[in-house]
């Protein structure tokens, strides 16, 4: 039998890790001196990967979208464990501070000093917006609180994605009162995805003007 025939990929890989003894070390590399042209392939290959390896840094992501990211990786684990059909819902506009009309019994979240409100509603929750306008700038902060039902689920459990003509502007996620915000948003219509575990709310369109 050949020398190189006789040397595995995990043998290998156990060499150049360093994970065999001295002696069966020895060994190996007597084998890879005398190894045919496959062999010597695999063991360049894998040289090449650990040298890129140790060269490449993975820097530690920010804190506020590492915790979106698990976030995102809770609720998906939950679908997993509990699949079924997502619930979409579409939120209705129940009030506007611009046009100065209201729904009876629609809970209101607070807003400081100039700027708009929106409030929509779902039987799941309702989502109140506060639109406002940037000093010196054509831009506007977008801030929001969901507040859901009674029972229904976490304030704190909500992945909330901003979309304009379909293409993702900004992703966020809810604190612990369920408030979330989007800073510096250019004037436009958007679309706002709000969702936890197997519910999915939409709002669109939301007409931002500065």
């Amino acid at each position: 039998m050949a020398q190189n025939e006789e040397i595995g990929f995990e043998r290998l890989v156990d060499w150049l890790e360093g994970r065999l003894s001295e002696e069966e070390g020895r060994k190996v590399e007597r084998r890879v001196e005398a190894a045919g042209e496959a062999t010597l392939a695999e063991v360049e290959f894998l040289r090449a990967f650990y040298e890129a390896s140790e060269e490449t840094v993975l820097e530690e992501p920010p804190e506020r979208l590492r915790g979106e990211l698990e976030r995102r990786f809770e609720e998906y684990a939950g679908r997993r464990r509990h699949p079924g059909p997502l619930r979409r819902l579409v939120a209705a506009l129940a009030f506007d501070s611009g046009l100065q009309a209201a729904a009876a019994g629609v809970r209101s979240a607070s807003i400081d000093g100039a700027g708009r409100q929106l409030i929509y509603t779902t039987d799941v929750a309702d989502i109140a917006l506060n639109v406002r306008s940037r000093r010196g700038r054509r831009r506007l902060d977008l801030e929001g609180q969901v507040l859901p039902g009674t029972g229904e689920v976490n304030p704190g459990s909500f992945s909330v994605r901003l979309l304009q003509e379909t293409s993702e502007v900004e992703t966020t996620g809810t604190d612990d009162l369920g408030e979330f915000a989007f800073e510096d948003v250019a004037p436009g219509s958007y679309e706002l995805l709000v969702s936890t575990g197997d519910v999915e709310i939409v709002i669109s369109p939301i007409e931002l003007e500065a």
